[in-house]
């Protein structure tokens, strides 16, 4: 028997074992993705950032607060680049927070950093002539419940603009993920809780 009729004989098993190879696969790499979540937010050093925030609907993706995190500049007397350039860069973070209780940037590198000071690997850009790093953070998207959502949909400037609205951020190995919005001392759904309750009363 040949290739071609061994090929014919058990082409559904073939298919079968295929298909359930590429199922395998999903599941472990969603699986994977859950596990490295899971570990940056039980594990992971917080970072406070400042932010702006609107909230679109998006019909295919679900509810999210479309996060705008402020890039901030940094001055360093290190030349990182030869000539201006785009490229990743690691961001360490001091200790204290500032009077806003916002993370303060402590240096800037072209490579990971081995330090215990908590850090994250951002995208900017590099001005040699000036000395001055722009960065920007990948954090932009939170998802939120239905309710909640909703409760910002029906302010869309709830948030827009607001001076108190920060991100707080598990960073763990130069990476992070959204731990929690914070507008003042209160989270996202304590926010709109205490407005809804205002607006009922």
């Amino acid at each position: 028997m040949n290739a071609l009729e061994l090929l014919r004989k058990y082409r559904t098993k073939i298919l079968l074992a295929a298909l359930g190879a590429v199922v395998f696969f999903q599941l472990f790499a969603c699986a994977f993705q859950i596990v490295r979540y899971e570990r940056r937010l039980s594990d992971g050093r917080r970072v406070i950032l400042s932010m702006q925030t609107y909230d679109p609907y998006d019909a295919f993706r679900g509810r999210y607060a479309n996060l705008r995190v402020e890039s901030p500049e940094f001055s360093t007397d290190k030349r990182l680049c030869k000539e201006s350039c785009a490229r990743s860069f690691f961001v360490t973070y001091k200790a204290e927070l500032n009077d806003r209780n916002l993370s303060v940037i402590d240096d800037v590198f072209i490579d990971r950093p081995n330090t215990d000071l908590v850090y994250l690997e951002v995208r900017g850009t590099y001005e040699p002539r000036r000395g001055v790093a722009r960065l920007t953070y990948r954090f932009d998207r939170f998802y939120l419940q239905e309710d909640i959502a909703q409760a910002v949909d029906r302010d869309a400037g709830l948030l827009t603009g607001n001076n108190n609205a920060r991100v707080i951020i598990r960073a763990l190995d130069g990476k992070g993920v959204i731990e929690e919005v914070m507008v003042g001392d209160q989270t996202l759904i304590e926010y709109i809780r205490a407005k809804e309750a205002k607006e009922d009363f």
